[in-house]
């Protein structure tokens, strides 16, 4: 094993992990840098007398990595996935089936007294979250005669 490499793997890899902690997507060459530097450190060339032991650490830490970028670690994240899974032309019933986990509206109230909350013309607002973090951090669905025609974020 290349020790240098190894430790770069696991500098890298601790970094996707911090950054996932705290709720930020890495970038995916981030991944690929890991995965990357694991391979350097297991695999040889020309390989060993035992190819196998190398070549299956190597498989059991790619798809390590492969589940930190594929699985959701927070609400967030997966709000971000169910709302960007959104396609232009989808119907009214489809947004709300995609997003039926997640509360619908703005969450604050209009400032005529109406008891309405404030909104965006031809489109529904979702929130995955009422922590102050993440209170206005809103998915926006935009329709045109029953189909939606764009699928946006607006957060503090």
């Amino acid at each position: 094993m290349n020790r240098a490499w190894a430790v770069v793997g696991v500098l890298v890899a601790l970094l996707i992990v911090l950054c996932k902690s705290v709720e930020l997507q890495p970038p995916a060459w981030l991944y690929l840098a890991t995965v990357l530097s694991w391979a350097f450190a297991l695999l040889r060339w020309p390989p060993a007398r035992t190819p196998w032991r190398g070549l299956s650490a190597f498989a059991v830490l790619a798809a390590g990595i492969l589940a930190l970028f594929v699985v959701p670690w927070s609400r967030r994240e997966q709000f971000l996935n169910d709302l960007y899974s959104i396609e232009p032309g989808s119907s009214v019933t489809d947004v709300q089936h995609t997003m039926a986990r997640y509360m619908v509206g703005s969450g604050i109230p209009a400032l005529d007294g109406s008891g309405r909350e404030i909104g965006v013309p031809d489109a529904v607002i979702f929130r995955h979250s009422t922590e102050p973090a993440y209170n206005c951090e809103w998915g926006i669905v935009h329709f045109r005669e029953g189909r939606v025609t764009e699928v946006s974020l607006a957060y503090d």
